[in-house]
């Protein structure tokens, strides 16, 4: 339970950690923990894929190596002032401890409901873990809702955080495009907004 407790208290020092480095510090290279194997990664990345095919990727900015991918999807057009849901997939591709992340919104977009998932013990690679964020756009624009994602696997803790854009009151050209215009390695639509990365 202490252990349980540990943990969680690191999650929300990340959580804090990543919103007062921002963008622009990078990362200890000598601090950075290996990444799982590329080709089981992939493996894993595709079957994802196909079990998420609505979902688009978040993405993750820095050296690759994330133990987990998150996807997402906007079922309804945001609007000013409306709870909006928001639904996740987190996939675990490598094995860790222990898993929790943390959801919050940049300036004008409020997180309202489920704003934490986890944590969670052991969760299995491959699994698709499914959660339902609810969020409220406070003003018009284009906005960011992170997945700060924390893990640990022995005697290492590692927080990454994933970027979920949301675009309010702007044309649904404008929102189609940005959401189609790139492709990750399996052919799936990705957002290119920025991330941060803190590893422990």
């Amino acid at each position: 339970m202490m252990g349980r407790l540990r943990f969680a208290e690191f999650a929300l020092a990340a959580v804090a950690a990543l919103v007062l480095v921002g963008c622009g510090d990078s990362p200890d290279p000598a601090a950075t923990v290996p990444g799982p194997d590329s080709a089981q990664v992939a493996k894993v990345r595709r079957e994802a894929a196909t079990q998420t095919e609505n979902m688009v990727a978040a993405v993750a900015a820095g050296k690759p190596g994330a133990p987990i991918d998150v996807r997402f999807d906007v079922t309804t057009k945001p609007r000013l002032g409306e709870p909006l849901e928001i639904k996740v997939a987190v996939v675990p591709l490598s094995a860790v401890a222990r898993l929790h992340v943390v959801f919050q919104g940049n300036d004008g977009l409020t997180v309202t409901s489920n704003g934490e998932l986890g944590p969670l013990d052991k969760p299995k690679v491959g699994a698709i873990i499914r959660h339902v964020v609810t969020v409220v756009p406070r003003s018009e624009g284009v906005f960011t809702l992170s997945a700060v994602a924390v893990t640990e696997e022995g005697d290492a803790n590692m927080s990454r955080s994933f970027a979920m854009p949301l675009i309010v009151g702007v044309p649904d050209a404008a929102m189609n495009k940005t959401t189609s215009a790139a492709k990750d390695a399996t052919g799936q639509s990705i957002q290119s907004l920025p991330a941060v990365e803190t590893p422990h």
